[in-house]
């Protein structure tokens, strides 16, 4: 440390100065790596959203894949009925007039 009295203060004010520049800066930097961190979260949460919404579309897909294959053979089966009960009555019509 200085000698003189002048010279003392002025270390000790450059001293302090640049202690707290550096605190300073160490705050802003965990000041950043905090937002950093956050930012992160927000992200990592993001994407287990979608990944969850992704989820539940293709959950969704199968089920809608299901229900159309379920209306297609229903309407197969009701058609293949419908076939029966036409020719059914073609035959009684037939029948009918061949008396």
């Amino acid at each position: 440390m200085p000698s003189d009295k002048a010279t003392q203060l002025a270390y000790l004010d450059s001293h302090e100065s640049q202690h707290h520049r550096v605190y300073g800066r160490k705050d802003w930097i965990e000041a950043a790596l905090a937002r950093i961190g956050y930012d992160f979260n927000m992200l990592q949460l993001e994407r287990n959203n979608m990944t969850s919404i992704l989820q539940l579309f293709e959950r969704d897909k199968v089920d809608l894949e299901d229900c159309i294959q379920h209306m297609k053979d229903a309407a197969r089966q009701r058609n293949e009925r419908l076939s029966h009960q036409i020719e059914d009555l073609e035959v009684r019509f037939a029948v009918r007039e061949y008396k």
